[in-house]
């Protein structure tokens, strides 16, 4: 009885904060939509065909989804991998032809800059894309939470292309 009493105000306070997280059964929905299109884009299964989303700042989460790292899966062929990394560079691509919001930032308030520097797609593909978002009007200077702008990152990463690239918009 009295592990009841102790657990009471901990499941109290997780009901009413989930009741806060999801204001309508419609929010409720749209959160599990953009979650699979999430997962769709990260697998290299979403059907670009039937995407459409006017909404840049969910373009932009769908497509940092899809720079995201999957591990392959047990038994997975070689070939099935480089087959999956190149449907999620179409997916980037497409994304990339969308209205996206170049200020975006994920939950470590790193750019999609920064997204695409860290991410393990090929080289030339990265580089192609951050002149894209600079374009388009990213944040060269912007730091995520861990204090890292893009050029720390891709001098991290050894990416001396993309820091000679990156450096041209530092002054």
């Amino acid at each position: 009885m009295n592990i009841y009493l102790k657990l009471m105000p901990f499941i109290l306070a997780t009901s009413v904060l989930s009741g806060c997280a999801y204001s309508s059964e419609k929010d409720f929905f749209d959160s599990d939509r953009k979650k699979a299109q999430c997962d769709h884009a990260m697998y290299g299964k979403l059907d670009t065909s039937l995407f459409d989303s006017g909404d840049p700042q969910f373009n932009s989460y769908v497509f940092a989804c899809s720079l995201a790292i999957v591990v392959p899966l047990p038994n997975e062929s070689r070939i099935s991998v480089k087959n999956r990394i190149k449907r999620k560079l179409e997916i980037a691509d497409f994304l990339m032809t969308k209205n996206m919001d170049v200020s975006y930032k994920d939950e470590t308030d790193s750019t999609l800059l920064m997204t695409v520097i860290i991410s393990f797609m090929p080289d030339e593909w990265k580089l192609d894309t951050a002149k894209v978002l600079i374009q388009k009007g990213c944040d060269v200077k912007a730091k995520n939470s861990y204090g890292k702008t893009a050029i720390i990152l891709a001098r991290n990463r050894e990416d001396f292309e993309m820091v000679s690239f990156l450096s041209k918009y530092l002054d």
